[in-house]
């Protein structure tokens, strides 16, 4: 992947904190200049109160008292709303980067949806989408809080720069040498930071899987049965230990320069008071002169200083941001050829043409050549050993991923001039490895499909169809009951329980063309008989495509489909295939044998 600096992350970066915030943007920089100003204010009172109380003993003791009350009273005054735009200001930064950090979460969740999952199966993917969803949190707002900074500090630098140009003109100019050195060890550190976090990547991304196996819920079982606890723990202190040790080999680098950059700024501000007071003790300035100067050279590098962090810290930050803007920016995996055309509404039949795919990281295909028209409302199975690609035919079936070499037609219409997404709309699928939702069992089986209204009626169809609705009428909460141990009030459910509510989801979407991938393979005999011996009233006749190791189950297929190493060998009905005394027949007689 691209890892050349982008010169144009900071515009971009300023783009993006005025579309998620613009308003609150526009308050914070009028807020930072306010706060800019007050200092000057500050150090005139200061001087005016020193040289109110070094005045002659002839102006009067009430005239000095009174001189000094109001110095003090306006002194606070200034203080005060120095202190109350300070309040304010974090308060506006924070709403700011609230919403920023909204905004840019929504960007990554949504190029994430949209990447087809080829992506998904690249380390390299997760590896930049873990370092852009850990920045984009905070770093946008952080190079915003850094500009702010940058702004203020060259801003009341500036003011305190006039200031002290009333003494010397060379000083104002001399005092940000001080800190170059600050500013090219943060430089130099920065850069280091990045590539450290680059090294840091696949190691953390490691300790956080063994981390999951020790304390994750799905894992427990196996972990604890074979005592697997202390050997993962080794395993993630070993990833964990190796990326530390990389942050903390960057931090001694930063450090040594941090404090040579120090002593520097440290001598370069007791040159200034030396002079300075070297200037009073010769008549060059009065007390009240030297108080002032001293306050605006120790203001005046406190804004230097701030300034410099403010540019450095800003470098930084583009550096890191490059890998937000990399990912958002990305060209999904799954292209939609141009003109792009809607999804036809009636189906027909599919078309499946030459189709062949291979894996990342894979030497064999996991399909070669596949042929195969189905039609409307047909009943289609599709059997073979592991690893002979059934899934992987529904993974391309559902455009998951595109084929290398072949191509799939819905309804006449090539798949890929149809946006994957309406596309998608045309296909309800329970897969193997189904997900558990700690929803509630109404959420768990409209989420299939938020156009259809989830009321008690159509759930409960999909949950009669499956046998669940017995179970949920005798819930307190009814189809409102939360599934899971997720809160204190969740109901768990078996592994079969769990299957059935993924086949209830499916059955809810109204998609003309459902796929069950292993649909019983967690249920019991009986549940099972239930689910294949109903298959027309569950499947609506709707066009049906279902895997299933358990031949018994698809003998009443129209069509039942033997693939074998990525290729189709067979195709027929139960009685033409074992008339042919082939692959199916062979994986039938044993089956049959075994529960003889």
């Amino acid at each position: 992947m691209n890892r050349k600096v982008n010169r144009g992350t900071i515009l971009k970066t300023l783009s993006l904190v005025y579309d998620s915030a613009g308003r609150w943007l526009v308050i914070n920089l009028l807020t930072l200049t306010g706060r800019s100003l007050f200092p000057l204010a500050g150090l005139y009172l200061l001087k005016r109160l020193v040289e109110t109380l070094t005045k002659s003993p002839e102006t009067g003791q009430m005239a000095v008292i009174t001189g000094v009350v109001w110095m003090i009273i306006a002194l606070a005054i200034v203080l005060a709303a120095d202190d109350l735009l300070l309040i304010s200001g974090r308060y506006t930064l924070k709403v700011q980067s609230k919403k920023l950090e909204a905004y840019v979460m929504a960007q990554i969740h949504s190029q994430a949806s949209t990447m087809g999952l080829k992506s998904f199966g690249e380390p390299s993917f997760h590896e930049l989408l873990e370092r852009a969803a850990s920045d984009a949190s905070w770093r946008p707002a952080a190079i915003v809080g850094n500009l702010f900074l940058l702004f203020r500090g060259i801003l009341s630098f500036i003011i305190m720069a006039v200031v002290l140009s009333r003494f010397s003109i060379l000083m104002s100019l001399i005092l940000p040498m001080a800190f170059l050195p600050l500013f090219l060890s943060r430089s130099f550190t920065s850069k280091q930071l990045y590539k450290s976090r680059q090294q840091q990547t696949p190691l953390n991304r490691k300790a956080s899987y063994f981390s999951w196996l020790i304390t994750g819920e799905r894992p427990a079982r196996e972990i604890k049965l074979f005592g697997l606890g202390n050997y993962f723990m080794s395993l993630y202190n070993d990833y964990f230990m190796r990326s530390e040790e990389i942050d903390l080999r960057t931090l001694k680098q930063s450090s040594r320069y941090a404090l040579i950059a120090a002593i520097f700024k440290t001598a370069a501000l007791a040159g200034v008071i030396i002079i300075l007071v070297n200037s009073m003790i010769n008549g060059g300035i009065t007390a009240g002169d030297l108080a002032i100067y001293i306050v605006a050279s120790r203001q005046a590098m406190v804004y230097l200083r701030d300034a410099f962090s403010g540019l450095s810290g800003a470098r930084e930050d583009k550096l890191f941001l490059n890998d937000y803007f990399e990912f958002i920016e990305q060209k999904s995996d799954l292209i939609t050829l141009q003109p792009a055309v809607a999804a036809p509404e009636s189906m027909n039949e599919i078309e499946i043409r030459d189709l062949s795919f291979t894996y990342q990281g894979s030497d064999t295909p996991a399909l070669r050549n596949v042929s195969l028209t189905i039609r409307e409302g047909e009943r289609i199975a599709i059997v073979g050993d592991n690893g002979s690609g059934k899934s992987t035919l529904v993974k391309l079936l559902c455009r998951l991923y595109d084929p290398d070499a072949g191509y799939i037609k819905y309804a006449g219409t090539d798949v890929r001039y149809i946006l994957p997404e309406e596309y998608r709309k045309r296909f309800s699928v329970v897969f193997q490895d189904f997900m558990l939702y700690y929803l509630s069992a109404r959420e768990n089986i409209s989420i299939s499909d938020f156009d259809h209204k989830a009321d008690d009626e159509n759930i409960g169809i999909a949950m009669a169809r499956v046998g669940l609705d017995e179970l949920f009428s005798t819930l307190p909460e009814g189809y409102d009951t939360a599934l899971g141990h997720m809160t204190p009030e969740g109901r768990e459910l078996s592994w079969g329980e769990w299957q059935k509510i993924a086949i209830a989801r499916a059955l809810f979407r109204r998609a003309p063309v459902l796929i069950l991938d292993e649909p019983s393979s967690s249920l019991d005999a009986k549940a099972e008989y239930e689910i294949f011996s109903r298959l027309d009233s569950i499947t609506e006749g709707r066009t049906t495509i279902f895997i299933s190791h358990r031949l018994s189950n698809i003998m009443t297929a129209d069509r039942i489909v033997v693939l074998s190493k990525g290729t189709v060998v067979e195709c027929g009905t139960h009685e033409e295939l074992m008339s042919q005394n082939g692959i199916y027949s062979g994986m039938y007689n044993r089956q049959k044998s075994m529960y003889r």
